[in-house]
Parts: structure tokens; C-alpha cells; sequence
């Protein structure tokens, strides 16, 4: 998927397996925002730092690696209950 598309048009998140300090909170007032969820196995480095270069946040989802299937459900329910303030 070539990300550089959306980069204008929505706020993109970046959920890393080693990112350990900047997690998603929810100050984020825009709800057009876009989460990319690794591969089984985790990101290269050059996948990191090109999504970085388009302007992407990195952020992580805890401490648990979780499976890519499992990450999306989870995190699209993470940040849906934060933005919606409940």
C-alpha cells in the first residue's frame, strides 16, 4: 500500500513492537485517522523510518506482542473507546 496517498488526508499511526514510550492517548480530536498494523514478525527498520519520513506517529500497544490479526481488533477498539470518551 503506498501510504504517501493519505498522508494529507489522514492522521497516520504507526503501532511498532519497540516503541515503548509514546503510546496512543486519545488527544487526537481528529477522527480521520489511519492505523497500520505490522506483519507477523514485526517491521524492518527502513519500513519504520520511511512511514516516520511521510509524517506517520509511532506509538505503541503495550507490552504484549500480539498477533497482526489480533493487534487490529484490539487496537481499532483501543482507540475507538478513547476517542469517543468513554
Amino acid at each position: 500500500m503506498d501510504l504517501e496517498k493519505y498522508k494529507d488526508d489522514k492522521k497516520i499511526y504507526l503501532a511498532y513492537e519497540n516503541e515503548d514510550n509514546n503510546k496512543f492517548d486519545g488527544s487526537c480530536k481528529d477522527k480521520n485517522i489511519m492505523l497500520v498494523i505490522g506483519p507477523e514478525g514485526g517491521f524492518e527498520r527502513s519500513e519504520v523510518d520511511y512511514i516516520k519520513s511521510i509524517g506517520a506517529e509511532i506509538i505503541s500497544l503495550g507490552d504484549r506482542i500480539l498477533r497482526a490479526q489480533t493487534a487490529a481488533i484490539c487496537s481499532s477498539f483501543y482507540i475507538i473507546n478513547l476517542l469517543e470518551g468513554r
